[in-house]
């Protein structure tokens, strides 16, 4: 997921969150639970395979640490609001 030539870790993130600054807020303390949690994995696993990154990450295969950073997000936007 490191970029060849940048060796940084590109992130997408949809054009729709631009509407709003609930959203992009929380889009980006989303992706940046997400990395962070990775980067405490690669720490502590050194690599992962493929398979494993995506059960992490990635929702249609469980999404755990995916999961965790949109409580992390949605708890930090109801913080904002004052809720």
């Amino acid at each position: 997921i490191v970029h060849d030539i940048t060796e940084k870790v590109p992130v997408r993130v949809n054009k729709n969150i631009l509407d709003s600054d609930e959203a992009i807020i929380a889009a980006l303390k989303h992706e940046a639970y997400e990395l962070e949690a990775l980067k405490d994995v690669m720490q502590s696993k050194g690599m992962i395979t493929q398979k494993e990154l995506a059960r992490l990450i990635d929702s249609n295969y469980g999404g755990e640490l995916h999961n965790e950073a949109w409580e992390v997000a949605d708890e930090l936007i109801i913080k904002i609001r004052g809720e």
